[in-house]
């Protein structure tokens, strides 16, 4: 039982799985935004901030002990972070933010655990948002397609993916390939020059995204990095087949999620592009059937998930001391 409000500090550009999670955050009973704070409670509310680094505003909240970070970007732990200066700065401030007395969710074995941790990792759940933006009748005829959700940066490994695509060509596959990002100026891949006019770019809002997995025929997610990635529930809930990169964070919010992980998935090495070619072609040979993947294959399984994620988030928080 938590006696004391608890509010969440949305500020700032989120991700997509930062944007779920918000939601799922706001749909746990008691929890509010930070401008629906009332001054009824005695004691000063906790205030959770979905981001790796708090705001000016929430520094206060951390010196007082009342501030719950949930760290969303993997970045700053990982071989990655030196490679920019961008991402340099991030990790150098994310790391002196786990350092400071602040509490910390886990939302993934790739963030780190410290003195200050709140319980186990709690990996993400599909939110509610999911429900009402169902992609619709799955009967539609529609050419065969690979889809690749991404945002094209360094570390979604799209390089690698197009290399693969075009051996999964050789191989004799035959679908097209459809990257949801912009197309970049140049591949600088010499291998995937003759066919490009075979590869779709252009980025999607959620709705047609998650349409788009459920009309693919086959979803692959070959990131070398990420923290709780939804994009690889909601490719289990909907995609026919789903290829996924073998790292800890895909293995662990499916675990998390008790998702079985039936014929049509398959895992790869995300550094061999040959690794991910048969991987591919392999998957597609497989039944394009859903069949039973737990509890996330149906809207009551996803809403005892939701449940029990916000009963575990709660008991992490519950009898927290203001310092």
């Amino acid at each position: 039982m938590i006696d004391r409000e608890i509010l969440v500090s949305p500020g700032g550009a989120l991700s997509g799985g930062g944007s779920v999670l918000v939601r799922n955050l706001l749909s746990i009973p008691g929890f509010k935004t930070v401008d629906a704070h009332s001054t009824a409670s005695q004691r000063p509310p906790l205030i959770i901030v979905p981001r790796n680094i708090p705001t000016r505003s929430e520094l206060s909240s951390i010196l007082a002990g009342r501030l719950v970070l949930i760290p969303q970007n993997a970045i700053p732990w990982s071989d990655f972070a030196w490679r920019s200066r961008r991402w340099a700065a991030l990790s150098s401030l994310s790391r002196a933010v786990q350092m400071s007395p602040v509490h910390v969710l886990r939302i993934s074995e790739a963030i780190p655990d410290s003195r200050r941790v709140l319980g186990p990792v709690t990996h993400n759940v599909l939110d509610s948002e999911f429900e009402h933006l169902g992609p619709g009748s799955q009967h539609e005829q529609r050419p065969p397609y690979i889809l690749v959700p991404t945002t094209g940066q360094s570390y979604k490994n799209i390089p690698r993916m197009l290399e693969a695509f075009s051996t999964y060509r050789c191989l004799g596959g035959r679908a097209r390939l459809v990257v949801t990002t912009e197309q970049p100026p140049s591949t600088g891949l010499p291998r995937v020059r003759h066919i490009e006019r075979d590869i779709a770019w252009g980025p999607l809002d959620r709705q047609s995204l998650l349409r788009a997995m459920a009309f693919s025929s086959v979803t692959v997610l070959p990131s070398l990095v990420e923290a709780s990635p939804v994009t690889v529930l909601e490719a289990a809930a909907l995609s026919p087949r789903v290829c996924l990169s073998r790292i800890d964070a895909h293995e662990g919010i499916l675990a998390y999620n008790h998702v079985r992980l039936n014929d049509n998935f398959s895992l790869f090495d995300p550094m061999d592009p040959e690794s991910i070619a048969e991987s591919l072609f392999q998957t597609e040979q497989a039944t394009a059937d859903l069949g039973d993947r737990g509890p996330i294959s149906t809207q009551g399984g996803r809403e005892s998930l939701r449940r029990n994620w916000g009963d575990s988030v709660a008991r992490h928080l519950a009898g927290l001391g203001d310092g």
